[in-house]
């Protein structure tokens, strides 16, 4: 059996660190058994962020990551299937996912421990592919091998052709992750609560490949003419034969996620993290007033 409470940390995040030790005493102080997963990162190994056995979540009541996107998403393998609700502390550069700052981890805890704080729910994307079934938070990224040139992808909606595209890849992202890798190769900003899905071209070979939005009820299929990577969430990363098919539906197991009080909404994240919506020069009124928008808006 797990604990009540797991910490899963970055290899480069110091369990030892004085917030750290202090979010952990808050939960054992009211009575909640914490366990810290941190492993060391490997020579050569990057950014590996630590990835808890789906045996370390049984019976988990909150899996708390300490790190970037990366290691939330890496936890999320595990905390995901189990249904136990995640909680992101962003020591990391973007953090889309990891709501808090090291220095509030311990106050959201406390509300998490007294009852004080929300649950949001989203969906993930079910992904199929050689006769298994995986699943995405983010996207699924279908890249060339490094030596390969070009490759021909062709995207399926609902058994209709929707088009054949020459490019390095495609990403079929869910609108959690329309922020992340599809964003950065030109796709949509869905909003998170939208039942959505969006394919990307990644680097296309022509300027008529624009992204395309379909309903979440769909099925997304990508086959490519020759061997080709699939990455899950940079997370996992499986081989696809040539004229392999990988399929795509918005109906995977749900992510929970734990909102504590002053947890930017999804707007303020696109203009903070992205600048997105941000004048260049704020004139009259609204530089004077502080630059507010709409009343109740942040």
């Amino acid at each position: 059996m797990a604990a009540e409470v797991l910490f899963v940390l970055h290899a480069r995040v110091d369990p030892d660190d004085a917030q750290v030790v202090g979010a952990r005493r808050t939960l054992e102080s009211r009575g909640h058994e914490v366990r810290v997963i941190h492993r060391d990162r490997p020579p050569g190994a990057g950014a590996e962020a630590g990835k808890p056995d789906p045996a370390d979540v049984d019976g988990a009541r909150l899996m708390v990551t300490f790190g970037g996107d990366g290691t939330f998403l890496h936890a999320a393998r595990a905390a995901v299937p189990a249904s136990v609700p995640l909680l992101g502390v962003n020591l990391g550069r973007l953090g889309f996912l990891t709501w808090l700052d090291l220095a509030s981890a311990a106050s959201a805890l406390a509300a998490w421990s007294a009852g004080k704080t929300e649950e949001e729910t989203r969906p993930t994307m079910r992904v199929e592919v050689d006769g298994g079934v995986d699943f995405a938070v983010n996207e699924a990224a279908l890249l060339k091998e490094p030596e390969a040139n070009v490759i021909q992808i062709e995207i399926g909606v609902d058994g209709h052709l929707a088009g054949t595209f020459h490019a390095d890849g495609a990403i079929v992202a869910s609108p959690t992750g329309s922020t992340a890798y599809s964003a950065s190769a030109g796709g949509p900003l869905l909003d998170p609560g939208l039942a959505a899905m969006v394919v990307t071209a990644v680097n296309p070979h022509t300027l008529a490949a624009r992204p395309l939005v379909v309903p979440g009820a769909s099925r997304l299929t990508v086959s490519v003419d020759e061997p080709t990577r699939l990455i899950l969430d940079g997370a996992v990363n499986l081989g696809i034969p040539a004229h392999g098919l990988v399929t795509t539906s918005l109906d995977g197991p749900p992510i929970r996620l734990v909102r504590a009080a002053g947890a930017p909404t999804f707007y303020q994240q696109l203009r903070a993290k992205l600048g997105w919506g941000e004048p260049l020069v704020r004139e009259g009124r609204r530089a004077r007033d502080g630059g507010g928008g709409p009343a109740g808006e942040g």
